[in-house]
């Protein structure tokens, strides 16, 4: 695999290799930058892509999660919340560092429901059918980089 540098070739890495439904959203917000609910349905097409990203920076980037892309996403803002986390009993997951905490990426489970208390825990909710994260390589409204984590 290519090394991925800019935000147009994480979103065709992320459309092509991972068949995941992305979206742009406004850089230094956490808003789509379009009318995003029939990415739920459909995956953008690489017109699309390189319409949204061909100009690096101007667009953050967002996965629609849910069945359209494989995707369940518990949002952990703080990393004071991983060590409860774990006493859930929540498996080994794909991980993002975002501006505040991390994004766990599971495979799609149909059964969990977006939330904004995932286990009775504030500070981590659940992202399913019918939302979206914010995805790297895009920049958190308070500067810092979305950038993957290696799991040990």
């Amino acid at each position: 695999m290519e090394k991925l540098t800019t935000t147009h070739d994480f979103a065709r890495h992320y459309l092509i290799d991972r068949r995941w439904s992305i979206i742009p959203v406004i850089r230094g917000a956490k808003a789509p930058a379009i009318s995003w609910r029939q990415y739920q349905h459909r995956h953008a097409t690489e017109a699309e892509i390189d319409h949204w990203f061909k100009v690096d920076g101007l667009h953050n980037l967002g996965i629609i999660t849910g069945k359209i892309s494989g995707i369940t996403v518990v949002d952990v803002d703080s990393l004071d919340l991983l060590p409860q986390l774990k006493e859930l009993g929540v498996g080994s997951p794909l991980v993002a560092r975002t501006g505040r905490g991390v994004h766990l990426i599971y495979s799609y489970e149909e059964k969990i429901k977006t939330c904004t208390t995932f286990g009775g825990l504030k500070g981590l909710d659940v992202r399913n059918d019918g939302a979206y994260i914010v995805a790297p390589p895009s920049i958190h409204p308070n500067g810092h980089q979305y950038r993957f984590l290696l799991n040990k």
